[in-house]
């Protein structure tokens, strides 16, 4: 029985008021025993540890269930250390913090079969690789496992310095925050079954870096065989503007990021820094998050080529299928947490701002596409604020998004459904922020605003940070989205039969892959249509009004038609190199480093010894737009 927008909110507040848990052991052949609870037709493990850190910087190991060991599991492990100066509370829960963080948290309907064993869907959390965790109060697992009948699991992974830190320039250690994801999926692999889960179906799904962190998983050679369907949330990473891809890049970045963290934390060298007797990990990740950490080195091991290039080959890629989106309006949460992107643009106008972002990138041509797409007389009344909120949403997440879903269609063995999220609630970070008087409240949304509507919990997600009441539609659309994930995590197929839904009919999602024949001509992977096959118009499923509908975005396919996202040779040197320089005077100051390269002998001396203690000027990262930062930090 399917449950209702209402019983969904009667069942999560009356787990909010239940004190009583009974008691739940799963035993296994070896001995081993997990001592969960059951409460309200759901069982939960929580706080289970999957793989140990051991020394700092250095790859997890995962961890097997201890024969003959009982091991309670009713309350969280510890957070990883965290990164957050100044962001509002409602982006994080403050919990204990430890290095040995690498817990994992699972939920499942009571009263199962082990003979009917359940889908399991896996949620890695998004935060910038900065902040986040699976025991954060949005991804309680209870009511997605319950009323869909999965098993629902989610993670901890490092964050920060401590997660993803290059050692060397083969970028040894620049992943381990992704290779802790993988030591997850393989204990799912060796353990779920026991607790009911169907270790042949699982599903991943994550939102901003946890989509980064999947679309990353799905094309490393260490993930085959993990996991089956993907649902790609806010983020991807083909497109990823902040990933190095070649080795000079890899050793000048690594030789960056570390000088300015040891001189952060007063040490003399890389092998300080191990040492946690004179930098304790809190204050290292703090200080990670302080001199703007950001950008992945790959691990040749976990990516031997940046995910561009392996996105080229089918037999790269590990799921058989995908569902991917964005929000409408991706950037007013950034909007918020950082209001020096928006008084730049005050100042400088936003022509200049797009030329000054764009034109570093692309050149002046491309620059001028994109200002002509978004500029706010002709499309947004003159409302500079929102146009350049768009814009910037767009560049990042939304237009990326789209590029990603019509590159991958015609290479996975299934279907690839996208979505667009463009539904106003009380639970939207703009109602944090005090901005829903500025804003379109019938379609506008922010960044991390379908999250409780994945889980369905809005009702504990709201009520400890704003004031106001969730309307029936919200859980409507909660419910909605709910079944067709979990269907498409079921079947690879998100559409809702009759006896699913209150709301009938309820409108058929079109894949991607069904409609490239007649939508579009342009997945023939030609040079010359490049552009097109990004951005031509490709069914969209809208989650709006708490209902959905289906539509092309012909504006959309303007907008995003203006960014080259598809067009680059993926055998090019670097993914953001431009083949003509910038001409505004904001734009980055690129400094002639013909002989300032960093060899691999200068890395290993910065990396290991005083000498390569220098301060690099972080004008060479970001101009125009000082917030720029936050981009990373909350949503990549």
């Amino acid at each position: 029985m399917k449950l209702t927008g209402f019983t969904l909110a009667v069942a999560f507040a009356t787990a909010k008021l239940a004190t009583a848990q009974t008691p739940l052991a799963v035993d296994f052949p070896t001995g081993a025993s997990v001592i969960g609870s059951s409460e309200n037709g759901v069982d939960s493990f929580l706080g289970i540890q999957y793989a140990t850190v051991g020394d700092r910087f250095s790859r997890s190991i995962q961890l097997d269930l201890p024969d003959d060991v009982e091991t309670i599991a009713k309350e969280y492990g510890s957070n990883c250390h965290q990164a957050y100066p100044g962001l509002p509370e409602f982006l994080y829960q403050p919990r204990q913090e430890a290095e040995e963080c690498l817990y994992l948290n699972i939920w499942r309907p009571s009263n199962i079969s082990l003979e009917e064993p359940l889908p399991i869907m896996v949620w890695i959390h998004g935060g910038g690789f900065m902040i986040g965790s699976g025991a954060d109060a949005v991804y309680n697992g209870s009511n997605l496992a319950r009323s869909q009948h999965v098993m629902v699991i989610t993670l901890n992974y490092r964050l920060g310095a401590l997660g993803f830190l290059p050692q060397d320039d083969t970028g040894v250690g620049a992943m381990n925050g992704i290779y802790d994801q993988l030591m997850a999926l393989k204990w799912v692999q060796s353990n779920a079954a026991g607790f009911g889960g169907n270790v042949d179906e699982v599903t991943l799904l994550g939102e901003s870096a946890g989509g980064e962190s999947i679309c990353m998983l799905s094309v490393s050679p260490l993930a085959k065989g993990l996991f089956h369907r993907a649902v790609l949330q806010s983020g991807e990473c083909r497109f990823n503007h902040w990933m190095r891809d070649v080795p000079n890049e890899d050793y000048e970045y690594a030789f960056e990021a570390v000088s300015n963290l040891i001189n952060a934390t007063g040490v003399v060298s890389l092998d300080e820094l191990k040492n946690s007797s004179l930098v304790d990990a809190a204050s290292l990740n703090f200080m990670s998050a302080a001199v703007g950490w950001s950008v992945i080195v790959l691990d040749r091991e976990i990516l031997p080529e940046h995910p561009r290039v392996l996105y080229e080959d089918p037999e790269n890629i590990v799921p058989s299928a995908f569902l991917v989106g964005a929000n409408s309006n991706e950037d007013t949460t950034f909007m918020g947490v950082s209001t020096d992107i928006y008084l730049q643009l005050a100042e400088f106008g936003l022509n200049e701002s797009i030329h000054s972002l764009v034109g570093s990138m692309y050149g002046s041509q491309i620059a001028a596409d994109v200002w002509d797409a978004y500029n706010a007389e002709d499309n947004y009344d003159n409302d500079v604020t929102a146009a350049f909120s768009q814009f910037h949403g767009d560049w990042y997440i939304r237009c990326p998004t789209r590029a990603f879903a019509s590159h991958v269609a015609p290479l996975v063995p299934e279907n690839v459904y996208m979505y667009n999220f463009a539904h106003f609630s009380i639970t939207d970070p703009m109602m944090f922020f005090g901005l829903a008087p500025f804003v379109d409240t019938t379609t506008w949304s922010s960044h991390l605003a379908m999250n409780p509507f994945v889980f369905g919990t809005l009702d504990g997600w709201v009520h400890d940070f704003v004031n106001g009441s969730l309307t029936q539609e919200d859980w409507d659309l909660s419910d909605e989205i709910m079944t067709r994930f979990a269907n498409f995590a079921k079947s690879g197929n998100p559409n809702v039969v009759a006896d699913q839904s209150d709301v009938t009919p309820l409108v058929e999602w079109k894949p991607v892959t069904a409609g490239r024949n007649e939508i579009t001509t342009s997945f023939l992977r030609s040079a010359s249509s490049s552009v097109e096959a990004s951005n031509s118009s490709l069914p969209v499923l809208v989650f709006s009004l708490g209902t959905s509908q289906l539509e092309a975005l012909p504006e959309k396919t303007h907008q995003c038609a203006a960014f080259p996202f598809d067009s680059v040779d993926v055998n090019s040197p670097s993914i953001t190199n431009s083949s003509s320089e910038p001409e505004n005077e904001l734009a980055v100051d690129k400094q002639d480093t013909s002989n300032d390269q960093a060899t691999k002998e200068e890395l290993e001396g910065a990396l290991h010894s005083s000498s390569g203690r220098i301060v690099w000027n972080s004008e060479q990262k970001v101009v125009c737009v000082t917030g720029f930062a936050l981009l990373f930090l909350l949503g990549f």
